[in-house]
């Protein structure tokens, strides 16, 4: 079957707008984030990639950094890099949790991406959007960051993104600590 340079490029436009359908702004849905700083984080447990449990009402004491994304979404492509160094810089320290979730993405998915880039932070297949659906209706990515009484203390959304340095100094300062 041959395939015209015209079809070729229509194919590319759509497949480019079906990528974008994924980043929906706040602003063009009216929606967004169902949870803002001073809520509390809603129960929620997953089964992370590595087979360790990340249970939101376990996680008193520490700091936790919940990211929610999707590998065809551009701006997740852009935010995850910046993530995965806040978890290369975190993700030994006892006092912060990470829990990475793919909204509508399968294991397969996600591990290929990431195999794909080079990440390491733990993630977990929200296929159902079942976790999702307690913290947002649309938009990713989304970044929340909680302290440890559970309370959360910074949401980060598309727009803008999050800065490596913005999340590590969110982080910090529930730490009490001075960002290197």
């Amino acid at each position: 079957m041959k395939v015209s340079v015209a079809h070729f490029i229509r194919l590319a436009f759509l497949l480019q707008a079906l990528a974008l359908t994924s980043c929906i702004s706040e602003e063009e849905s009216g929606y967004g984030s169902k949870l803002k700083a001073g809520d509390m984080l809603p129960a929620f447990s997953v089964r992370l990639d590595g087979g360790e449990v990340f249970d939101s009402s376990k996680q008193a004491g520490k700091v936790s950094v919940i990211v929610f994304f999707n590998t065809l979404c551009p701006d997740c492509r852009q935010e995850l890099p910046e993530v995965n160094r806040l978890y290369q810089d975190y993700g030994d320290d006892e006092r912060v949790s990470f829990a990475c979730l793919g909204r509508d993405e399968t294991d397969e998915s996600i591990c290929a991406y990431r195999e794909e880039h080079g990440l390491s932070m733990p993630y977990h297949a929200d296929e159902g959007r079942k976790v999702y659906g307690l913290f947002a209706e649309s938009t990713v990515p989304l970044i929340y960051i909680s302290d440890g009484n559970l309370v959360i203390r910074y949401v980060y959304t598309d727009s803008p993104l999050a800065s490596y340095d913005e999340m590590k100094e969110a982080v910090a300062s529930l730490l009490n600590v001075i960002p290197d």
